[in-house]
């Protein structure tokens, strides 16, 4: 059986429209690979930049609350007792939580039990403050006394409930729940310290929500603590947004890998809030990042590439300054590998259509080229025949 042999044309033709194809199929690889390492890099100077400047956001969200600590432990009258009407300090504090949007609560407990506090029933949670406090539904403040009676043996409590003008709306008496700020975290930890201390998170007593506190002893003696709160709600809605605007999920979680503030979960529980373990946060991020890392041998600052649930992640931690209850927190940022390239994806797709149109095009040139090339040498060929059958013709 004799080779089977193509004319000469369609050899040309097809080893021209081959290397064509090779020559640009090389371009478009070269173009992304080169692309996509450069996104990469560029994801990765941002990812620094972000958690720099998401670090500065948090200390920023807690400042205020340093700041309020300072300045009321401070306060001339701060350590003199509540009154059955209210306290000399009743007006700075109202004040401080109109000014201070994250500061949800501020109070004293005393060295003998006693305990004042003023509630802002602003913000996200104010439906829920307002459930768990009883409040009217036109109350903006709640302001609880808790006093000792020498007539009985469980101290008073009483609630009373101002309007945006700061006008007294109602009140109420509470039995008496047990509750002593001397065995609170907050007050002990203040106590043992010169210094402004970070609790928490824990579950707020008195409106049964999870939360931090920042607590400093009275600095015009040594009979009572100072603290200041803010709700575990609100830093998980400011790390969302922040994850928003940066296009990533950010999250903050502490030594025992329990996440402190997250958006995809929330703190519940008793007096313990039972932070959720990293591993029940449900984003592929996260659960792909556990899958393939060791938290106890994860590297700060170091890009960290996983992959889960069919999408790709970049995954950077950054330890944070301070931390509550003496515990090291960390800053978890994720972005999405898959988005970083979708430009860059996009590009390619446009280039590889655009070459096949081109490749496409060229067809005929190189068909005509292809013939152009081949009639000479077919001639040839029939020469060589004739001279092979001895026709010198």
């Amino acid at each position: 059986m004799r080779d089977r042999k193509f004319p000469i044309m369609i050899t040309i033709f097809s080893l021209f429209s081959i290397l064509m194809a090779l020559i640009l199929g090389i371009v478009i690889y070269i173009q992304y690979s080169r692309g996509a390492e450069n996104a990469i890099e560029l994801a990765g100077r941002l990812i620094t930049e972000n958690s720099h400047e998401v670090i500065l956001k948090m200390e920023n969200l807690y400042e205020p609350l340093f700041f309020a600590a300072e300045q009321a432990s401070s306060f001339p009258s701060i350590s003199e007792k509540p009154g059955l009407q209210s306290h000399p300090a009743e007006e700075f504090f109202l004040n401080t939580l109109d000014r201070y949007s994250q500061i949800q609560i501020m109070y004293i407990g005393f060295d003998d039990g006693e305990f004042y506090e003023v509630l802002s029933l602003k913000g996200e949670a104010r439906f829920r403050l307002m459930q768990n406090v009883d409040a009217p539904n036109d109350a903006v403040y709640a302001i609880l006394r808790q006093f000792n009676v020498e007539t009985r043996d469980q101290p008073v409590r009483l609630w009373k409930f101002l309007n945006e003008a700061r006008q007294t709306i109602g009140s109420r008496t509470e039995e008496s729940t047990g509750y002593d700020p001397r065995k609170r975290t907050w007050y002990t930890a203040a106590v043992n310290s010169t210094e402004p201390v970070k609790t928490g998170p824990y579950m707020f007593s008195n409106i049964k929500m999870p939360g931090l506190t920042i607590s400093r002893t009275l600095s015009s003696n040594l009979n009572g603590v100072l603290g200041v709160d803010m709700l575990l709600g609100q830093m998980n809605s400011y790390l969302e947004n922040l994850g928003s605007e940066e296009d990533a999920l950010i999250l903050i979680y502490n030594e025992n890998s329990e996440c402190v503030a997250c958006p995809e979960n929330t703190a519940s529980g008793a007096d313990d809030p039972g932070l959720p373990h990293l591993s029940n946060v449900d984003h592929p991020a996260v659960q792909g990042f556990l899958a393939e890392n060791d938290l106890d041998k994860v590297v700060s600052g170091y890009d960290y590439e996983v992959s889960s649930g069919g999408e790709n992640f970049i995954v950077r931690i950054h330890p944070m300054p301070g931390g509550a209850g003496g515990k090291k927190e960390y800053l978890f940022i994720a972005v999405s590998k898959d988005r970083i390239l979708a430009p860059i994806v996009g590009t390619v797709r446009f280039t590889t259509i655009l070459s096949i149109i081109v490749l496409l095009a060229a067809f005929p040139l190189v068909y005509l080229f292809s013939r152009l090339i081949s009639r000479p040498i077919n001639n040839l060929m029939k020469e060589a025949k004739k001279i092979g059958a001895f026709n010198f013709d």
